[in-house]
Formats: structure tokens, sequence, C-alpha cells
């Protein structure tokens, strides 16, 4: 009998204990450069997963380019990918990091990316993610 509340007892602890572990969500933290002092600051964080899945759609539907874009500019936003609110205080190393290049007419930007490579999204794309980065979230 006293095995039986023993194993009872263990069953319900491990269920308690597997359903009070938080998943780990994936945010975004957008940082912006101040052109009056050159440095950068952040604009805002994108805990909203349903945005962060779209951001990352988009980063994975482009058609990436190997290599370093040559660009003589500093980039106007750098995103960071992070795993939970903790790391955005810079407490961990972001999961990824992107560089965004608006064109003069902000119709399309260019990406470059910590893993080398670049691109350029879509008229559509592009404005659909400054969309996402930039204005607040209702």
């Amino acid at each position: 009998m006293n095995l039986k509340k023993v194993v009872y007892g263990m069953l319900i602890l491990t269920l308690l204990l597997t359903g009070c572990v938080s998943e780990s969500v994936e945010i975004i933290r957008v940082d912006m450069r101040n052109k009056e002092n050159d440095q950068y600051e952040t604009l805002k964080t994108i805990m909203n997963s349903n945005k962060v899945t779209e951001v990352k759609n988009i980063l994975n539907e482009v058609t990436w380019q190997d290599g370093n874009w040559a660009t003589t500019r500093d980039p106007a936003y750098i995103i960071y990918f992070f795993l939970d609110k903790d790391e955005t205080e810079g407490k961990q190393a972001p999961s990824a990091v992107y560089e965004l290049y608006p064109e003069h007419n902000d119709n399309m930007i260019g990406i470059l990316s910590d893993a080398e490579k670049y691109a350029k999204l879509s008229e559509e794309d592009s404005q659909k993610l400054m969309s996402i980065l930039t204005y607040d979230e209702q």
C-alpha cells in the first residue's frame, strides 16, 4: 500500500514540475541608428510570437547571396533575435543578427546577416518588415 502512495506521489510531482516548465519564446530587439550621435538605441522589443514568426518567414524566404555586401554607410536598423527577455538586456549573445539598409525612398531594404550573406527584399516584403519593426503594435 505504501509503495502505491510513493509511486502516485512521484507521478503527481513529475506532472506538476513538467507543467511548470516554461518554453523559451523567441523575441526580437530592434535598434535604430541615431543620426545625431551615431549611436544605436533600442527602438522596440517584439515579444508577440506571431510578429516574430512573420519576420522570420520574411527572412527565410529571401534569396540570400554569399559574401559581404559592400556599402559605405552604417545600417539604419539592426535586429537581434533572442530566446528570452533576459538576453535582450545583454546577459546573453543573440541567436541571430541582421543589419538593415533601407533605400533612399524606403521602398526596398538591403539586408546583411551575421552569417555573411546579403539580400535585397522585394518592395512588398520591405514594407511588411518595416511595418512590423517600426510601428507600434496594437
